[in-house]
């Protein structure tokens, strides 16, 4: 029926037409909401993105139907700002309406059946994981502030709202990693001493046989030391967000 799809499918309230998410399309290096027939007829994009901004691709990523089937709504990141936010896109028109709030990314849409407001995965501008998701919020439509509605650890990637409004169903991941030595002559692994989300985003050796980790502080990623069985570990980023620990250059890190 189609190809080509980078995103969950969303059907329209009454079941007639599709909406999914599209990257370099229609021209390389674009990305773009599109809609089709149930059928898979009458492809068409109703909003396109160009660099730096884009809608695709991502991770667990969704446009959402208005319950009325006139306006869809999906998230927008920029690649320069390194933040992305909401927008709603008339489906027959392509005007396009942003939605307050500002995140370090975007995720799932699911606007709810009364049409007062869509829930969206998204991560806080100070709070990145290495997985796509995040808290669940509530954007409230077609004006509002954004409120957080889960408040844990979980990495939740999708939302969806019983047809009455009164239940939400959700999937969410718990990032729960740990750091292992394994021998390459096949010796018994060895499992180092190591603290939530160590290594989550990238560990790398040491010149010297330290190893070099990423970790969480206070919610937020940084880049840690420590000998090679584990001990005297210690931070190395004091700001913002770090990750992705990798190769190190020939020489000392003090």
């Amino acid at each position: 029926m189609l190809t080509d799809i980078d995103s969950t499918l969303a059907v329209s309230p009454d079941g007639r037409r599709l909406a999914y998410l599209r990257e370099n399309f229609p021209e390389p290096g674009e990305s773009a909401v599109v809609i089709a027939d149930s059928g898979g007829a009458n492809v068409r994009a109703v909003l396109v993105k160009r660099p730096p901004l884009f809608v695709s691709p991502g991770f667990f990523v969704a446009p959402s139907w208005s319950p009325d089937g006139t306006r869809l709504a999906v998230g927008v990141r920029n690649s320069e700002t390194r933040d992305a936010g909401f927008v709603t896109v008339d489906v027959e028109t392509g005007r396009e309406d942003a939605l307050s709030g500002r995140f370090g990314s975007s995720g799932f849409t699911f606007w709810l059946p009364d049409g007062s407001g869509i829930l969206v995965t998204a991560q806080s501008l100070d709070a990145m994981t290495p997985q796509g998701g995040g808290p669940i919020h509530l954007l409230p439509y077609p004006r509002g502030e954004p409120r957080r509605i889960t408040n844990d650890l979980v990495v939740y990637r999708n939302a969806t709202v019983s047809d009455d409004g009164r239940l939400l169903v959700t999937v969410g991941s718990e990032l729960a990693p740990t750091l292992w030595l394994i021998p390459l002559d096949g010796g018994e692994p060895r499992r180092l001493r190591s603290e939530r989300h160590d290594g989550a985003s990238g560990a790398a050796w040491m010149p010297d046989g330290r190893i070099l980790i990423t970790t969480s502080v206070s919610g937020d990623t940084h880049v840690a030391i420590m000998n090679g069985d584990g001990s005297n570990r210690r931070v190395l980023t004091a700001d913002g967000h770090a990750g992705w620990a990798g190769h190190c250059v020939r020489g000392p890190l003090r």
